[in-house]
């Protein structure tokens, strides 16, 4: 996103309401009970997998040899700490990028400057007073939004 902030902060603006939407959409009801059942079918497949598939197989070597049986690797566990581990990172990488840029937005044209320009007439200067105007939004929407984010259904 740096590459266009400067350059079309317009497009930068869509981009970090389009990252809020997507954490808003992941607090839908619908969506955290599917995300939820879904990581939950997961592990009941891995759990079956571990625990009767994989110790009923019988390896053998090219020779006929025998391998060893099938060692539970406790897969349940282990994918529900993966989700768990993947969803926190995921949430903490979305809260930084709109930390980041955001506070990038807010330094790069919310400037005393800026709001002396967009006070004067003028087209070019109505422009940037609404430009202005959706950083200021978009601040205010993240401070309000941000302790209420999307946590960790799993």
């Amino acid at each position: 996103m740096g590459v266009y902030e400067r350059s079309d902060p317009d497009k930068a603006i869509k981009n970090l309401k389009d990252v809020m939407t997507a954490m808003k959409y992941l607090q839908d009801t619908d969506v955290n009970t599917r995300l939820i059942d879904e990581k939950e079918r997961v592990a009941a497949r891995l759990k079956k997998l571990d625990e009767d598939l994989m110790p009923k197989w019988k390896r053998e070597t090219n020779s006929g040899e025998e391998w060893d049986k099938w060692v539970s690797k406790d897969l349940e566990s282990e994918w529900n700490k993966f989700m768990k581990a993947q969803a926190t990172k995921a949430r903490d990488k979305a809260v930084k990028y709109m930390d980041d840029y955001i506070e990038d937005l807010v330094d790069a044209y919310l400037t005393a400057t800026n709001e002396n320009i967009s006070n004067k007439p003028g087209e070019e200067n109505a422009i940037l007073k609404t430009l202005l105007e959706k950083i200021r939004k978009l601040r205010d929407e993240w401070k309000r939004y941000k302790p209420i984010s999307w946590t960790n259904p799993f």
